[in-house]
């Protein structure tokens, strides 16, 4: 049976027509259709299928595209969506361009087609390479990176306590070492706990005997070592102690007295105060019995 147009009217909701064949040369328009359409045969390929809603049972298969044409878009851009490349591989465009992908070997690369990592972040631009950890609540926990294993989910940690505003560090689960919020280091140093650690802030190796120190033989943040005379230095910062509080010590070796005691004092950058300044500070080699010596092996450093 076969028809051209089928008008039906005066049927109410609830009612239904059956056709047992039925083949329509023209257009079937309806609200909806009902069943399987497990034997629907023979339904030309279309180029535009509009619908407010589109369920799939099943495998929907679409064209690979390509990074200016992705098989996947939104309405009205055309050249953002998601394409396939390559066997077993899933990238993003936008704006006709690469933005992520995935390869075939579970690797998630932004900014690179050829990530080597399983995630891989990298940039061209002349600015930073940066991520981001935010955690918008008012109260904030910490922002954590974890590296776990079999034995544990935290067995290193990097974590930033927004409490306190410090940075910690743990290793084999137990705290290593932290950075506080006034920049201070402190770290589990063998005694058991995490303490500040206090930096040498400089130091210096020279030959007392010498008449050309200079920065001596091996030196950190030593500018210079001013001969003042017989057993008399002083050590001038390259950058500048932030305050005199700092703590200087050393020791001397080889005086031309096979005999000799050798000791070290800190006179201060000015002998009669004994005080120190931000930029250099004053010192005597001292022999125990002849005052001031002059030594070839003469080791000076600075505490703060």
């Amino acid at each position: 049976m076969s028809f051209t147009k089928v008008s039906v009217a005066g049927i109410g909701t609830t009612g239904t027509i059956t056709f047992t064949n039925v083949n329509v040369a023209g257009v079937i328009t309806a609200t909806s259709f009902s069943g399987s359409g497990a034997n629907l045969t023979g339904l030309a390929a279309t180029a535009n299928v509009t619908t407010s809603s589109l369920v799939v049972i099943g495998v929907t298969t679409v064209t690979a595209g390509s990074v200016s044409a992705p098989s996947i878009t939104p309405t009205g851009d055309t050249n953002t969506g998601i394409f396939f490349p390559s066997a077993d591989t899933i990238a993003f465009g936008e704006g006709g361009s690469e933005a992520a992908r995935i390869d075939s070997s579970g690797r998630f690369g932004i900014g690179t087609t050829s990530p080597n990592t399983l995630l891989h972040l990298e940039t061209s631009g002349t600015g930073n390479s940066e991520f981001t950890i935010k955690n918008n609540n008012a109260s904030p926990g910490s922002g954590r990176i974890l590296f776990a294993d079999q034995g544990a989910s935290d067995a290193g940690v990097i974590q930033y306590e927004h409490d306190v505003n410090a940075m910690v560090f743990k290793t084999n689960t137990s705290e290593g070492a932290r950075i506080d919020s006034s920049g201070n280091l402190k770290f589990n140093s063998g005694y058991g706990s995490v303490a500040t650690a206090y930096g040498c802030r400089a130091w210096v190796n020279f030959d007392g005997t010498s008449g050309s120190i200079g920065s001596g033989r091996a030196s950190g943040n030593c500018s210079s070592i001013t001969d003042n005379g017989t057993g008399d230095y002083t050590f001038n910062f390259s950058t500048n102690m932030v305050d005199a509080n700092y703590c200087a010590f050393g020791s001397v070796i080889g005086s031309s007295n096979t005999n000799a005691t050798n000791g070290f004092i800190n006179a201060g950058n000015d002998a009669a105060t004994g005080t120190h300044t931000t930029s250099a500070f004053r010192f005597i080699t001292l022999h125990i019995s002849i005052g001031p010596t002059d030594y070839n092996q003469v080791q000076v450093a600075v505490i703060r």
